[in-house]
């Protein structure tokens, strides 16, 4: 497990950088979506089991920050809500199981609120899309 914590981190450090915004809006585009999971919106790891929460918010102050000198808005999207908002693998978890009950619609509102409270006062951040693919 340790090596693959080590592993997910690396990526979410390489999955979107300055560099990658900054491209971006050199080639015309405006705006952004970043899907985040709600595993980055608790206080720690053991909330986020079996995710990994690394950062947490840190990652979204990044890009937001990153995509703010770059010019282009950012909508956030709650990729992966707590239970699953499916049971597929684009919610963070596949379950051949999953029922809609699984679902934690208060855990899910807690991110969003994490989420809106920070970035509230933030002119880039044009939207937070609610729950992707429910």
């Amino acid at each position: 497990a340790e090596g693959t914590t080590a592993a997910v981190l690396e990526f979410r450090e390489k999955w979107y950088t300055r560099e990658t915004l900054l491209d971006i809006a050199e080639h015309g585009v405006e705006s952004v979506r970043v899907p985040f999971g709600y595993w980055i919106t608790v206080d720690n790891e053991s909330e986020a089991y079996p995710h990994i929460r690394g950062r947490g918010l840190g990652y979204l102050d990044d890009v937001v920050g990153w995509a703010e000198a770059a010019n282009l808005s950012v909508v956030l999207d709650l990729h992966g809500a707590p239970g699953s908002q499916s049971g597929e693998q684009q919610s963070g978890y596949l379950s051949h199981s999953w029922e809609q009950g699984d679902w934690d619609a208060e855990g899910s509102l807690r991110a969003i609120e994490a989420v809106a409270q920070r970035y509230a006062g933030r002119e880039c951040v044009i939207g937070v899309e609610l729950l992707n693919e429910p």
